[in-house]
């Protein structure tokens, strides 16, 4: 794991996406994590709710998932601060607005995560248009 500040992430955000405005970091300082840490804690992520259009889709699973997160982070004595994990919404060429969770490793690499069809990627640009990132 490796500290970052809020504005070393902001930094890696605004050089993957030089016109993304929205974004939002709740804290002033994160840990960069790695793509196995990320998946040992989504690993306990047990009982998510059935997809359900307009009451419980893409946004809410990401939601959720983030809390999860958070809250593994704060319950864990090991870390000193929380995970640079949020919330991402973004273009997708295929199905259009879409919300997952995006998080940073060490090598500050930006990955997605979306937890509905629970799948990890690297975003693609420009086929990821991002919208708005929250932390």
């Amino acid at each position: 794991m490796k500290e970052a500040s809020a504005k070393e992430v902001r930094a890696i955000l605004e050089k993957k996406w030089p016109e993304l405005k929205q974004i939002w970091l709740f804290d002033r300082k994160y840990m960069l994590i790695t793509v196995i840490e990320v998946e040992q804690i989504l690993s306990s992520l047990n009982d998510m709710p059935r997809f359900r259009y307009e009451l419980f889709d893409c946004d809410d699973f990401a939601l959720v998932t983030h809390a999860f997160v958070k809250q593994k982070f704060a319950g864990e004595n090991k870390y000193k601060y929380n995970a640079a994990f949020g919330e991402v919404m973004f273009y997708e060429p295929v199905g259009g607005i879409h919300v997952a969770n995006l998080f940073i490793t060490e090598d500050e690499t930006i990955w997605f995560y979306d937890a509905q069809l629970k799948q990890m990627e690297t975003p693609l640009i420009p086929l990821h248009d991002v919208y708005f990132v929250r932390m």
